[in-house]
């Protein structure tokens, strides 16, 4: 009696998990000036356990070559850890596989999630970026793709994918009320670069300016807000390699920089 009772256990557990899925998509929020990828799971679920996944996002080529500078929002934190630029098979698009070791995420049916969002290397935004798609796209053994393996997965915890499928993938566009978004550099000095203890940042608004800091993987690090003209950030705590500094006014308008940190 024991044995079947844990063997109905186990099939009803094995349902549970077959019928969950999500499908995702990514678009760009003009408010907030980033680019938003949205998971939609068609299943509630408070402390879902989000194992380690991957949501692979095509931008054109006329994006810098250069890591997603990414704001994590749920399930974990993401980072650009796999890039693959103009590959022979497809070489409109540039490949980055934006993963995460998962984290406990509260699912509700058929809403969207909001999980990761990212910034165009110009600030401005860019038509035409969409999610990879499983099946269709080039796999890692196709010209140019030097072995990455680019497909969605979404683990559930129980080493199973629960990865559906991309809506409204037609490519992300940039207009509200047939304006097209655009957006102004600022003239900004950081200083010196490269920096070993402390970087200084001049030229800033007076009004309000938001400072990210991002690692090369495109994650974001530490963000700072300030009225001065001038600020400084402590880089003596960071290991040596390439970081990107955002510094955006309360204009909404912007300025990247690379810097380099140095022993």
């Amino acid at each position: 009696m024991k044995k079947i009772l844990l063997f109905s256990a186990f099939l009803v557990m094995q349902s549970l998990f077959a019928q969950q899925d999500m499908d995702f998509t990514i678009r760009y929020d003009i408010t907030n000036s980033r680019y938003e990828v949205y998971a939609k799971p068609n299943f509630t679920q408070n402390n879902f356990t989000w194992g380690p996944s991957q949501i692979s996002v095509l931008v054109p080529i006329s994006f810098a070559n250069q890591p997603l500078l990414l704001t994590s929002h749920a399930a974990g934190s993401w980072g650009d850890s796999s890039i693959v630029y103009e590959p022979a098979s497809s070489p409109n698009y540039d490949f980055h596989g934006v993963q995460t070791g998962g984290q406990l995420t509260n699912l509700v049916a058929n809403e969207e999630k909001l999980i990761f969002s990212f910034i165009s290397p110009t600030g401005s935004c860019i038509t035409g970026l969409r999610l990879f798609i499983n099946g269709s796209d080039p796999d890692s053994s196709q010209p140019g793709m030097a072995g990455g393996d680019f497909n969605n997965s979404i683990d559930n915890g129980n080493l199973q994918d629960i990865y559906n499928a991309n809506y409204n993938n037609s490519g992300t566009t940039c207009t509200l009320s047939n304006e097209t978004v655009a957006l102004t550099e600022i003239d900004v000095i950081a200083y010196p670069n490269p920096v070993v203890n402390e970087l200084t940042i001049s030229g800033l608004s007076t009004d309000k300016n938001s400072i990210q800091v991002y690692a090369y993987n495109g994650k974001l690090l530490k963000t700072i807000e300030t009225i001065e003209k001038e600020t400084k950030l402590d880089f003596s705590r960071y290991a040596d390699g390439v970081y990107f500094i955002r510094i955006v006014n309360s204009d909404n308008n912007y300025s990247i920089k690379k810097i380099i940190k140095k022993p």
